[in-house]
């Protein structure tokens, strides 16, 4: 019996291929979605390989302008409108809240008129998937560590 090797995430080709990766899967959603837009950023504004990455959509509308950020990785792929975030850690933030609202909300007993997912076999299986990687994002995005090389904040002295 044949032990699978797990690929080697720091090795560059590896992560760079996991993105290549990622990049098609967002196009393939997008589409599915008939989302209305430019182009698809040619690499992630922000990754951690295997995991998750976070992808920068043109707007239709506005040439040059991110219209949406779409999550992709080891996780349900979702897409926010960017409106007022401009920050791949706030989109990465926004959708991990309304993640976890969805959860809480269907904990409740609640409608999520903004929000429908695919619960597959297991509703309670997905629905617990859903609030981990909620919690993970969210930790993840307020964690200053995580964004070390965002230096839009940082002035040079």
């Amino acid at each position: 019996m044949t032990e699978e090797i797990e690929p080697d995430y720091e090795n560059e080709a590896v992560a760079d291929a996991w993105c290549a990766e990622m990049r098609l899967e967002v196009e393939q959603y997008l589409k599915s979605e008939e989302y209305e837009c430019g182009e698809i950023g040619e690499w992630p504004s922000w990754h951690v390989a295997p995991y998750v990455s976070v992808w920068a959509i043109e707007s239709a509308t506005q040439p040059g302008d991110v219209g949406a950020w779409v999550l992709c990785g080891d996780l349900p792929t979702d897409r926010i409108e960017a409106d007022d975030i401009k920050h791949p850690r706030d989109a990465m933030a926004a959708i991990a809240d309304r993640w976890q609202e969805y959860a809480d909300n269907v904990r409740a007993g609640k409608p999520n008129e903004d929000m429908a997912i695919e619960t597959g076999d297991d509703p309670k299986e997905m629905l617990a998937m859903l609030a981990s990687r909620a919690e993970l994002l969210r930790e993840w995005a307020d964690d200053d560590e995580m964004w070390t090389d965002d230096d839009d904040d940082e002035e040079e002295e």
